[in-house]
C-alpha cells in the first residue's frame, strides 16, 4: 500500500473521493483535499488531544495532526480505547 500524502488540513489523508486522496477527519473543509509537501517534523512534539502524553511527532502516529502555528502536534495515543 502506498504511504498516503499529507493534506492542507494537517492530517494524513485517510480516503479517497473521485480516485483522489482526501482526509475524511475534516471534510467538507476545502483544505481536507489540498495535497501539501509533506512537513519535516524533526524536533517537533506531538500531545494526545485527551490525556496530554507528549511524544516525539512522527506522522504515522493514529489522528496525527501537523499543527505548524502551534507549540505542539496533535494526536490520539489509545488512552480511551480503540472501540
Amino acid at each position: 500500500m502506498n504511504k498516503m500524502p499529507m493534506m492542507k488540513c494537517g492530517h494524513r489523508a485517510n480516503a479517497h473521493s473521485d480516485d483522489k486522496p482526501v482526509c475524511a477527519i475534516c471534510v467538507p473543509s476545502k483544505d481536507s483535499f489540498v495535497v501539501v509537501t509533506e512537513p519535516n517534523l524533526e524536533n517537533r512534539k506531538c500531545i494526545c488531544a485527551y490525556c496530554k502524553k507528549v511524544t516525539p511527532s512522527k506522522n504515522a502516529i493514529a489522528f496525527f495532526e501537523y499543527r505548524p502555528d502551534n507549540e505542539y502536534d496533535l494526536h490520539y495515543d489509545g488512552c480511551m480505547g480503540w472501540n
